[in-house]
Formats: C-alpha cells, sequence, structure tokens
C-alpha cells in the first residue's frame, strides 16, 4: 500500500461517539490511501494520480473495431467511422444536422452519471486500469468527506470495491463470499469488524464494485465468471465498472451494461499532460522543456500516435525530460532509447552495469519477446519466465555475458525497479512488458540479429509470420532497424498475396518505419563486404520499389477510401514520407470538388489524421478556397489536429459566409478548448446565426473550464433560448433557492413558462430536478413533455422506470422517442413488454429507438422483436434492429442479419456488417465467401471479412489467407499485386 508520510487526516469529534462510524471512516480512509497515489517509472517518486489526471472522453457506441493492437488500430477504426458521415450523408440530412463527424462522446464525469452498468474497453496503455484506481480512491474520499460533514449516515455510505477480474475468476465460491475475502487480503486494518459492515453492503448494493482487466481471465471461463457475476447482481444491486481491452472483448459480459471506449487523446490532452508533467515531476533548471517537447510532436505527426496512448506520452515526457536527447521521428527509435534508459541509466543498478552488459540484458530479453511472441502470449507466469530465461542460460558464453546470474536473479533484476517486465498489479505474480509495443520492438531486435547472423535464415524465419496479423508491427519495426530493408520488402513483395493486399500493405507499414531516403553508402556495417557498385545497385531497386509500393497502395485506397485497414496505411506512409502526402494534396485541387464529393471528404480526413504541417498548409487552402462542404469538412480536420497553425486559421474561418462552416468552426474551437480558442468562441456566441451560436455554446459547455463557464454565465439572458440552456446547464446551478422556484415554475399557469422551467431543469440535471421533471410527463403542453423526457433519458435513472414506460403511448412522437432512449439506457428489462408493443409505433424514429433499447437491454427474448424488424420499410428501423441484434449476440442473429447485407441501403449494410463484425463465427466467415462476387467487393462486406479473417487467422483455418482463387477475381485489385512481383 503506497502511503506518504505527509498525510495528516483531521480526527472529527463524532468518530469518537460511534465505534462503527470510526471503523467505517478508517476503511474508507485506507481505500484512499491503497488508490491514490502513483509511482512514477523513471525516479521512483510517489506522486498523486489527481496531479497528472487528464479529464478523458468516451465513445458512447462502440467505434472502435480493430482485432489487433497496433500502433495503426485506432486509425483504423477512424477512417471506417468517417464512412458514416460523410458529406453525402451531411447533404441528404441538411447542413446543420450535424453529420459532419460523429458527436457521441462524452467525458468521463458524465458517462458514469448516466448508467449503473459499466463495460470500459480501451487498448493496452490508454488508462483504464488508472481510471479505476482513481475512481476508487475519489469515492472513498468523498464518502468519508461526506460522513464527517453528516451528508450521509453509515446506512447510506458507498464502499467502493476494486478487485482483479482473473482473482474473482480464480477464487472458489459464490461472489458474495469471494469478494470480502480478497478485499481482506489487502486491507488487514480492523478486518474482522470491517467484514460484516462489508458483507451488509453488498446485499443492499451499497458498494461500487471495480472490477478489473477481463482480458486476464482465459477466454474458456469468462462465461462461466459472468453467470456468477450476473447471478449476484441479479440479488444484489451493485453498481459496476468493468474494463477490458478491445481486442479479444466479445461483448455482453454484463448484462445490461453500456460499453464506453476510453477516446485516445486529442492534442490539446496531449499538450495539458505535458504542461501537468514538465510543472508537477520535472524540477528543473532548464526552462521551456514542455514547450519544446510540444513543438517537437507537433513537427513528427508520426508520433502522435504514441502520444494519443497516455503511457506512451508518459514515456516519452519521461525521455524528453532527460534533456540531453531529443526525441527520434521514427518509432523504433524510442523504444530503443526507453530500453536503453530502463536498462541503463534509470536501472537502480546504472551506476555498476558495463555497456557490454546492458547489451546482453536486451539479448535475453529479445529472445524472451520472441519466443512469447511466437506463443501468441503477452501475459507470463514466473514459472515460465524461469524457464525460458533458464533455457537461453544454457550457453555458457551467454551466462558470462550475464554474470553468471541465476535465472531468479535476472527476473528479479528485470522486473525490479524501473524493469521493463512488470507485475499486472502489486497483488498479481503474473508479468507483462512494460508496454505490448515493447515487446514488439523486442521481437523486431531478435529478428534483426537473426538477419545479420544469417542473411538467408533470417528473412526466412521473417518470412514464416507474414500471415500472422499479430506479427505485422514487430515486422515493420524490423524493417526500421535494418540499416537496409530491402532484403525484408523483396521478400514481402515476391509472396502471393491475398484479396485485401495484406503483404502490400504490410510492405507499406515496413515502409512507414523507415528513413525516407535510404542512403546504403553510408551504412558501414552492412556494405563494408560489398562492391561499391552493387551497393549502388541496391540503392537504384530500393528507390524504385517503394515508390511502386506507396503508388500501389494509393489506388487501393482510392477504390476504398473508407476502409479502415487501408486508409491507416495511407495515414502512416503520409507522416514519413513525402510521396503520398504529395498524392493527397495533387487530389485536394478546386477542379476535384465536384466530382467525388465523398472522396473529398475522405482526402480531407486524411490529412487531418497526418496532421504534418505540409498536411495544415493544404487544408488551410481547401479552408479558404473549397464549396461550404469542402470547407466544413476542412475545419472539422483543423480541429482535431489543434495546433497554433491550425488555430489560427480557424479564427479567420469565423468570419466565412456559410453558416454551416461557421458552426463546425465553433465545434472545432471547443476541441483545441485553449483560453484562446473560448475567445473565439466568445465571438461565435454573438453570430447572427442561431445554429452557429448554439455550437459556440455547447462547445463551451463542452470545456467546462472555469473561464468558459464564466463567458457563459454572461449569457444566462441571452435573447436565444437554446444558448440560454446550454449556459444553464454548464453553470451548475445547485442554489437551493433557484432550484425551489424552477421547480414550483412547473404548475405556472402560463405554458410558455412551464417550457422554460423544463428545459433549465432538464439541463440542470442534478437529482432534485429530474424528480420535480417525473410529474411533468403528463404536462398538457407537448414542450413541456418532451424537455422532461429528454432529462429523463441523459439521466438514465433505473428509479424512473414507472413513469418512463406510459411515456411510450404519448400522443407526440419526441416524447415516445426519448421515453425509449431513456428505457434503453437504464437497459432493465421490466420494460420488455412495453418495448415490444412499442416496436409497432407508426413513427419510424420511435421505433428505431425502441430497437435501440432492445439490444441495450440485451435480454434473448428481445431477438423475436427485432429479427422481424429488420425487414420493416424504413432503413433507420432495419439499421437500428440491425445494430441491436450484434449487441446481444446469438446464433440467430447471425443467421438473421447476413441477408441484411444484401439490403438496398448502404446503411443498413454497413449496419449488418459492423454487427457480424462483433458476433460473426468462422462458419459466418464460411458463408460470406459464398457470396457473390459483387458483394464481397462492397466496401463494408470487404471489410467484415477481412476482421473476421484477421480474428480467425489464429485458428489456421484452411480458407486463410483469402487467396483470390477461392472467389471469382473481380475488379482491378488483384492486378495490383501482380505488378509489384519482382
Amino acid at each position: 500500500m503506497i502511503s506518504n508520510s505527509s498525510i495528516n487526516t483531521e480526527e472529527s469529534p463524532e468518530r469518537g461517539l460511534d465505534p462503527q462510524f470510526n471503523l467505517v471512516c478508517q476503511f474508507l480512509e485506507d481505500i484512499e490511501e491503497h488508490f491514490k497515489y502513483k509511482i512514477l517509472l523513471h525516479s521512483r517518486q510517489i506522486i498523486s494520480r489527481k496531479t497528472l489526471y487528464i479529464p478523458i472522453h468516451f465513445t458512447l457506441e462502440r467505434n472502435y473495431r480493430h482485432e489487433i493492437e497496433t500502433f495503426w488500430g485506432y486509425g483504423e477504426s477512424e477512417a471506417q467511422l468517417k464512412d458514416t458521415y460523410t458529406i453525402k450523408s451531411r447533404e441528404a440530412h441538411g447542413k446543420n444536422d450535424g453529420f459532419a463527424q460523429p458527436k457521441h462522446r462524452i467525458l468521463w464525469e458524465d458517462g458514469k452519471k448516466q448508467h449503473h452498468k459499466l463495460m470500459i474497453l480501451a487498448d493496452p496503455g490508454m488508462g483504464k486500469s488508472a481510471l479505476l484506481r482513481r475512481e476508487a480512491a475519489l469515492i472513498a474520499s468523498e464518502e468519508k468527506q461526506k460522513l464527517l460533514a453528516g451528508d450521509i449516515t453509515l446506512d447510506e455510505a458507498i464502499f467502493p470495491i476494486f478487485i482483479r477480474l482473473a482473482d474473482l475468476d480464480e477464487a472458489r465460491g459464490e461472489i458474495i463470499d469471494i469478494i470480502p475475502k480478497l478485499v481482506g487480503k489487502i486491507y488487514h486494518k480492523n478486518w474482522l469488524e470491517i467484514e460484516p459492515i462489508l458483507l451488509d453492503k453488498l446485499r443492499q448494493g451499497k458498494c461500487i464494485l471495480l472490477f478489473n482487466a477481463l482480458d486476464e481471465v482465459p477466454k474458456e471461463r469468462r462465461n462461466q465468471l459472468a453467470d456468477k457475476i450476473n447471478g449476484f447482481l441479479d440479488n444484489y444491486p451493485c453498481p459496476i465498472i468493468c474494463t477490458s481491452r478491445i481486442v479479444g472483448y466479445g461483448g455482453a459480459f454484463i448484462k445490461g451494461a453500456k460499453e464506453l471506449e476510453i477516446v485516445p487523446f486529442s492534442q490539446p490532452q496531449i499538450e495539458a499532460f505535458i504542461q501537468k508533467w514538465f510543472a508537477e515531476v520535472v524540477v528543473s533548471e532548464h526552462g521551456g522543456l514542455a514547450e519544446g517537447l510540444i513543438e517537437e510532436l507537433r513537427q513528427k505527426p508520426q508520433l502522435r500516435g504514441l502520444a494519443q496512448n497516455p503511457r506512451l506520452l508518459y514515456l516519452l515526457c519521461t525521455l524528453y525530460g532527460e534533456k540531453e536527447i531529443t526525441i527520434p521521428a521514427r518509432r523504433c527509435e524510442i523504444y530503443a532509447k526507453t530500453v536503453d534508459y530502463l536498462l541503463g541509466k534509470w536501472s537502480v543498478k546504472s551506476e555498476s552495469q558495463s555497456p557490454e552488459y546492458i547489451q546482453a540484458k536486451i539479448r535475453l530479453l529479445s529472445d524472451l519477446a520472441y519466443r512469447f511472441t511466437c506463443q501468441g502470449k503477452d501475459i507470463f507466469d514466473p514459472d515460465e519466465l524461469i524457464y525460458q530465461i533458464g533455457e537461453y542460460l544454457k550457453d555458457d558464453s551467454v551466462k558470462s555475458q550475464l554474470n553468471n546470474a541465476t535465472p531468479e536473479a535476472l527476473l528479479s533484476e528485470l522486473s525490479g525497479e524501473n524493469g521493463i517486465l512488470h507485475k499486472l498489479a502489486k497483488e498479481s505474480e503474473r508479468y507483462v512488458f512494460i508496454h505490448r509495443f515493447t515487446q514488439d520492438y523486442l521481437t523486431a531486435c531478435y529478428l534483426k540479429q537473426a538477419i545479420a547472423e544469417n542473411l538467408e535464415e533470417g528473412i526466412a524465419l521473417a518470412k514464416e509470420h507474414f500471415w500472422e496479423y499479430d506479427w505485422h508491427q514487430p515486422l515493420s519495426l524490423l524493417a526500421g532497424l535494418m540499416e537496409n530493408p530491402l532484403p525484408l520488402l523483396e521478400a514481402i513483395t515476391r509472396e502471393k498475396d491475398d484479396i485485401f493486399s495484406t503483404l502490400l500493405l504490410l510492405a507499406g507499414q515496413a515502409i512507414a518505419e523507415c528513413e525516407e531516403n535510404v542512403n546504403l553508402s553510408e551504412k558501414g556495417e552492412n556494405t563494408e563486404n560489398l562492391k561499391s557498385d552493387n551497393v549502388t545497385k541496391n540503392e537504384e531497386h530500393l528507390h524504385r520499389l517503394i515508390p511502386e509500393i506507396i503508388d500501389h497502395i494509393y489506388k487501393l485506397w482510392q477504390a476504398y477510401p473508407f476502409v479502415g485497414f487501408i486508409a491507416s496505411t495511407v495515414v502512416a506512409l503520409g507522416q514519413a514520407n513525402s510521396q503520398m502526402l504529395q498524392q493527397l494534396e495533387t487530389e485536394l485541387s478546386e477542379k476535384r470538388y465536384y466530382t467525388r464529393k465523398d472522396f473529398i471528404a475522405a482526402v480531407i480526413a486524411i490529412l487531418g489524421q497526418i496532421g504534418s504541417p505540409q498536411a495544415v498548409e493544404t487544408l488551410i487552402k481547401a479552408l479558404n478556397e473549397g464549396p461550404w462542404y469542402v470547407r466544413a469538412e476542412s475545419a472539422a480536420a483543423l480541429g482535431r489536429i489543434g495546433t497554433t497553425q491550425a488555430f489560427n486559421a480557424l479564427i479567420k474561418a469565423l468570419n466565412d459566409d456559410d453558416n454551416s462552416v461557421r458552426g463546425e468552426v465553433a465545434e472545432a474551437l471547443g476541441k483545441i478548448g485553449t483560453p484562446e480558442a473560448i475567445k473565439g468562441l466568445v465571438i461565435a456566441l454573438h453570430d447572427d446565426d442561431s445554429y452557429v451560436r448554439g455550437e459556440a455554446a455547447v462547445a463551451l459547455a463542452k470545456i467546462g473550464t472555469a473561464e468558459a463557464s464564466h463567458e457563459l454565465i454572461k449569457v444566462l439572458n441571452h435573447p436565444d433560448k437554446f444558448v440560454r440552456w446550454e449556459a444553464t446547464a454548464a453553470c451548475h446551478i445547485t442554489s437551493p433557492s433557484v432550484l425551489r422556484s424552477l421547480i414550483n415554475a412547473l404548475n405556472h399557469y402560463d405554458r410558455n413558462i412551464r417550457e422554460e422551467a423544463a428545459m433549465v431543469l432538464g439541463r440542470i440535471g442534478t437529482s432534485v430536478a429530474l424528480k420535480a421533471l417525473v410529474p411533468a410527463l403528463r404536462d398538457n403542453d407537448r414542450i413541456v413533455r418532451e424537455e422532461a423526457a429528454e432529462a429523463l433519458m441523459r439521466a438514465s435513472d433505473p428509479q424512473t422506470i414507472n413513469a418512463l414506460i406510459p411515456a411510450l403511448c404519448d400522443r407526440d412522437r419526441i416524447v415516445r422517442a426519448d421515453a425509449a432512449q431513456a428505457l434503453g439506457r437504464i437497459g432493465s428489462p421490466q420494460a420488455l413488454n412495453a418495448l415490444s408493443e412499442a416496436i409497432h409505433d407508426e413513427d419510424s424514429e420511435v421505433k428505431k429507438y425502441v430497437a435501440e433499447a432492445l439490444g441495450e437491454i440485451g435480454t434473448l427474448k428481445a431477438l423475436d422483436i427485432l429479427i422481424p424488424a429488420l425487414q420493416d420499410r424504413n432503413s433507420e428501423v432495419r439499421g437500428a434492429a440491425a445494430t441491436a441484434l450484434g449487441k446481444i449476440g446469438s446464433e440467430r442473429g447471425v443467421n438473421a442479419l447476413i441477408p441484411s447485407l444484401q439490403d438496398q441501403n448502404w446503411l443498413v449494410r454497413d449496419k449488418a456488417a459492423v454487427a457480424l463484425s462483433r458476433i460473426g463465427t468462422k462458419e459466418t466467415f464460411e458463408k460470406l465467401l459464398q457470396l457473390p462476387k459483387q458483394y464481397i467487393y462492397r466496401p463494408e462486406i470487404y471489410s467484415l471479412i477481412r476482421t473476421l479473417a484477421v480474428r480467425f487467422s489464429r485458428e489456421k483455418i484452411p480458407l486463410i489467407p483469402v487467396y483470390p482463387e477461392l472467389i471469382e477475381p473481380f475488379g482491378f485489385i488483384h492486378q495490383l499485386w501482380r505488378k509489384l512481383v519482382v
């Protein structure tokens, strides 16, 4: 347990009066102390978690669909998602309907209030565990303070309980008995007295369960564990928050849980973290470190993917804080420096270690990484590690280089303070590399060494893994480590490719890791035994091969601009190679604006993800010169980049002639969120157009800083009611007298006053305000009912179910739709019968929300309602039913979804494909390959088949790779790769 000697908890006089009161306060204090602090990697400094906390954003829908944890995984999903928000969609729904970008993102502080059960999903290093630990400390502190202040009683106090799901799985018995046993192992103080209190809290639903890391539970045991947990929750209604990696999560682990995905850090979040780090952690005489790192990342956008991951950003800050180094432009160099520092300068034995000893440890770690990657493992038992180290040490020369240390001693050293191997948790005996990317890098180091020792055998070793998707990141890093990547690129291009151009894209990912202009004549280590004319020929071949590969990838992307696994490779190349960027810039010329509008949207989105200064210049030109829809898309892309260069262009665009562009600019400034951006939004608050003013108000509310709230206070009496409502919500009005006045106004004879009161109370959203709005669902005025229903929908309070079910029959369609959404968010089977009737509503929008609600409730009984909805006349209802079936997941659902892939509407096809990508089986994969060729090559089905191919590639089924002869060739795609064969 981490503690800090400077902590001094003041005693309340009341604590001595009631022994149980004292025990509970002490227990909450122990929980807070256990989770409140973090030990920094490089310095062993103890720091409060809240010191470095950056507010985290989440998606409200499942957006990230990648099957492999790679550097470009989130980029794949974002490119795929963009297809749903094309210019075509914007024009079909109206310019101001907000279809340019998904808006279903919320802050954690809002998300946790809206749902009783949550599943948090993200890749390694994105902060899942840190979030739960912070919640445990925060809840314990708040509950203790409320007890000491007399705001709550002992019976009302909530206990936060953090438990690893692997520990829960390994324990035997019922959940109600297991939890106290696991908690008692950590909190020994007064445990005999606390245990019965904890048991009572569990039975009363007065514990918040923080269950961490489903991915650490063996897949074959997850269903059994889910049954045990869901059985417990059926009897004891405790709020629950679970976490899992995205890859390998099958869905529906906790019945009725809302799945939230952590959004990668934006540019403003990255910069805020860096500023906090160098203000709070690094004590230096050298000023400007934060500004220096921020500028380096702006100039090296290829590193932005690293910086978007909190754990990797932490490593970047730590490296930069060493002051004598600059941040390299390539990932393999970043990983090399990290490993060198972890084993050298940051090691507790740094003064006694020679460079030769450090290199010997790197070779040992590379061997371990390679062996475990071959086995498909990234979590290791100590016995496995000791055995593998022992096998490595059988070579006497290797053993002497490592000072004749024993396997046990080496494991202790490599996993000690600042070690590269880490325990999964303080309480765990299992190990992982400090990050999955570190394991991939060390695996690449092993292959590089094998190639250096014997070129032919080393390349053959790499070739064994070309069709293993988990190996594509180590293989691309290998290309970056090689002085001459030509042999690897030749080996890749000589192989027969599949219908997805998998090896073509692997070659592109490898090129993205290499120096753009490789000069083999300067690579003395590789060329000292080669004649100069051979070096020249190799250079010529390499400089001819790389442009050919890039050109073929670009042509492939032109055919599939919204297919994520292709677009992510284009982004990686655009960040590292000028050729790809030049081709994109050529597309964004005025003469092409009117030919393929959706393709232009894809080009703009790609440039926004590339984010280099050159890409920003191109986007600024489009912002100033393109038609309205190009200017709007460019504004959104510049907001995503968020650099000073982008910001200055957005400020100028606040004077654009088109209101849709100005509204998009306001949203973009909200994402940037700096004090300068707030000043721009203040200007937008006084725009002539109501839509623009509303977007500015929403943006200021989302920024949520004191400065932003101060500006909203100024417009509480704005003549535009939408501005007033957003300002009221953002200002967090909690004055009892104001609330009483608003609640009384709900009974006013003037409907306009009742409407305004309902709107304001709905946006205040406190429990008192929401309770007052329940009777307002029966008001004679439809706007009052609509506002009440919308507020209850946002709150998603299970206690409002009985009021919401009758609202499904309201005469106003908006009330019915909001009621359906609210019941879906609450996720209680109690609403199933009412929703089964509402699926026949006369209004299509209501039916759509009913279908979505049935998916959130997630019972098998809902299948009987949803499957017929796939035949509804309205495409949005069919799409919602497809999405819902994907959330529920069953064989019946899979079989019903496959025909929807041939729906006449592209949105329905896309929704069905996304659903099947979540729940599709090997049998689904086989059936899809039997579809007519014109369907297989539709983007949504093409992406789906590839997703399933990646998922089931680990099982070595005979249909993977999907070679062209498995289906009838179609189009030009298979011609591309043949031209590349050397």
